[in-house]
């Protein structure tokens, strides 16, 4: 791959029958016309809705996210898909799809009952050692050919597949397991629970008799809705953890325990500081003796702030002309450019 081949992919919030919707409208085919002056490829092949919600316990779908590809690799990426399995905290469903930068050769899937990696094989010995336990344990035409009943031959059967069996050992190595995933070090097995309860309930939804269906659309709204408070709280509460670790290996000269902190968490511990330091300057500041009579808290101003605040529709109504008089202050008409 080089410089020239790139994949873009995203919601583009438009609909075209280029990517599986009914109609174009105009934000679609201005979209498609980009596409084509840049020599792009659209790689979505099925009609599946990538997005879908449920509004007033009606569900809202439609195909709105895309995945374009440069020229040069429309033939390196295959078996694109919108993934129903797969559950996320987004409305928009995740998209799958297989890059090879080289020309692309179908990969084997590995199944579970896959013990040996023939690829690696050496049939010679393999076959010399199958020769030595078939031997071994008296397994040979004559002996398969005086078998009478059915029991006899499962007997033979069990022993050649352990003359099998032991031969592969010998000359032919294992297949090494596929690492899982580590999963995020806050996640709970109380988390993957609820997780599977959300996406069971979501299931029924298609099923459920237009009398229920309503009832099962808000079962499944109120389970992700604990599943995504859950998934908050364990990981907020990791990140104060991570934070009490932090300052107790400094203050005992320890090297820091590091542990990955989303830029969300990051943002509100800056915030929360900020409220704190504002908090503490009210409460020590000797001016403003009648104001903290009136709000006692910080919380308190905030709020009598926000309500007292100039609205400009208000001041629109009463002077005319709206909150400011930028347009006379500008030229001198009025010395203030406030409204009176």
């Amino acid at each position: 791959m080089n410089a020239s081949d790139y994949i873009i992919a995203g919601d583009v919030n438009a609909k075209s029958v280029w990517w599986g919707c009914d109609a174009d409208d105009k934000r679609g085919s201005q979209i498609m016309e980009t596409v084509a002056e840049l020599n792009l490829e659209i790689l979505n092949t099925d009609s599946n809705p990538t997005f879908a919600v449920y509004r007033m316990g009606k569900l809202c779908s439609s195909i709105i996210d895309i995945t374009v590809c440069s020229a040069s690799l429309i033939n390196k990426i295959k078996n694109w898909r919108v993934d129903e399995t797969f559950s996320t905290l987004s409305s928009h469903k995740p998209i799958l799809y297989e890059l090879n930068p080289q020309n692309f050769t179908p990969q084997k899937t590995i199944t579970s009952t896959r013990k040996f990696d023939t690829r690696k094989a050496n049939w010679e010995v393999f076959k010399q050692e199958l020769t030595t336990e078939s031997s071994s344990n008296q397994i040979n035409k004559e002996i398969i050919g005086q078998i009478k009943t059915t029991q006899d031959l499962d007997i033979m059967v069990d022993k050649y597949t352990q003359c099998i069996s032991a031969a592969c050992s010998k000359a032919i190595p294992l297949i090494k397991p596929k690492k899982a995933k580590k999963a995020a070090i806050w996640w709970t097995k109380e988390l993957t629970l609820k997780k599977e309860e959300m996406i069971r309930i979501r299931r029924r939804i298609r099923n459920a008799h237009p009398k229920r269906r309503n009832f099962v659309i808000d079962l499944y709204l109120k389970a992700r809705e604990e599943y995504i408070h859950s998934i908050e709280t364990a990981a907020t509460q990791s990140n104060e953890e991570a934070d009490a670790a932090d300052k107790s290996a400094a203050t005992s000269h320890r090297s820091y325990e590091f542990l990955k902190f989303p830029i969300s968490h990051v943002k509100y511990l800056n915030r929360q500081q900020a409220i704190k330091g504002t908090e503490n300057f009210y409460f020590e500041s000797d001016k403003g003796i009648y104001t903290k009579s009136l709000c006692p808290t910080y919380e308190q101003l905030t709020l009598t702030v926000k309500a007292l605040a100039p609205n400009f529709a208000i001041t629109q109504y009463l002077s005319n002309h709206g909150y400011h008089k930028e347009y006379l202050h500008r030229f001198k008409i009025t010395n203030d450019n406030k409204c009176p």
